[in-house]
């Protein structure tokens, strides 16, 4: 099974990152604390191990995650905190029967993107999910 960006933005959910809206692809309305979920821009060569595809026990995904918050740069900041120390810890997690063994952040902290055309503040994090196939 393919892990897909409506599987990731659903078990966001159960996480209690403080969101009222989750999104995948346009963030509708641009919604204040909401959070969107992306297909990365960053290309990751496909795995295959030794063997051939049948020998091949996982797949990579990378996702970029947006963190559109409000208009305080403190608040945003720590919302897109907690989201990457959630992130951070979790190891062998289910995503709609699909198990993940690990998620690389591909940053140290989530990225300060500034602010939107209302002033909202924006935070990006970059990952790639490593799940079973």
């Amino acid at each position: 099974m393919m892990l897909t960006l409506k599987m990731i933005r659903d078990w966001l959910k159960t996480l209690e990152l403080g969101a009222n809206n989750f999104y995948i692809g346009k963030l509708d309305n641009k919604l204040d604390k909401s959070i969107g979920v992306y297909s990365s821009k960053q290309t990751l060569n496909p795995y295959i191990a030794l063997g051939g595809l049948a020998s091949t026990s996982f797949r990579k995904k990378a996702i970029t995650f947006l963190i559109h918050w409000d208009k305080n740069q403190d608040r945003t900041e720590q919302a897109a905190l907690l989201f990457y120390s959630k992130l951070e810890e979790k190891t062998n997690i289910l995503i709609s029967g699909s198990k993940t063994n690990y998620i690389e952040l591909l940053e140290n902290e989530p990225i300060d993107v500034g602010t939107d055309d209302n002033g909202v503040y924006e935070r990006v994090i970059n990952a790639v999910f490593y799940y079973e196939k």
